[in-house]
C-alpha cells in the first residue's frame, strides 16, 4: 500500500523530528552529566544543534528540492518556524499546568499537547514556508 505524498511527507517530517528530540536530549544530558552545566545552558546549547539536525533531514528527506531559496535563506526561516514551534509547544504545556495542576498524569498530558502543536506549528511552517517557493 502506497502512502499519499502528504502522509508519506509528514510521516518523514515526524521521524526527522524524533532524530533532533533524540539529538538534544543526548547532548543535554551529557552537558548536564559530564560537562556540570547548568540544564538550561545545555538546552540552550543543545536546540540549535538539534535544529540544523532536523533541517538537514527535512531539506533532504522530507521536503527534497521544493525550495529555490538560498540556503542561509532556507535554513533561517527554519530557524524562525521551529522558534514557533519551540514557544508553542512551551505555552501549551504551562497553560496546561497552570489550569490542571502539576500531578504525574497532567506534566504528561501537557508535555504531549505541548509537543503535538508544537509539531503542528514546525510541519506546517515547514511544508508551507521554509521549503516552498515563496
Amino acid at each position: 500500500m502506497k502512502l499519499s505524498t502528504s502522509k508519506s511527507e509528514f510521516l518523514k517530517f515526524a521521524i526527522a523530528g524524533a532524530i533532533g528530540f533524540a539529538t538534544e536530549l543526548c547532548i543535554t544530558l551529557a552537558l548536564v552529566i559530564y560537562v556540570f552545566v547548568d540544564p538550561i545552558l545545555a538546552k540552550l546549547i543543545s536546540f540549535p544543534i538539534a535544529v540544523l539536525t532536523t533541517w538537514i533531514i527535512n531539506r533532504n528527506y522530507a521536503f527534497p528540492r521544493k525550495s529555490d531559496s538560498p540556503m542561509s535563506k532556507e535554513l533561517l526561516r527554519y530557524f524562525q518556524t521551529t522558534l514557533a514551534g519551540a514557544i508553542t509547544n512551551n505555552s501549551v504545556y504551562i497553560g496546561t499546568l497552570l489550569l490542571l495542576g502539576e500531578s504525574s498524569a497532567i506534566i504528561t498530558i501537557a508535555s504531549a499537547t505541548g509537543a503535538l502543536s508544537g509539531m503542528l506549528i514546525n510541519y506546517l511552517g515547514s511544508k508551507y514556508y521554509v521549503f516552498n517557493n515563496l
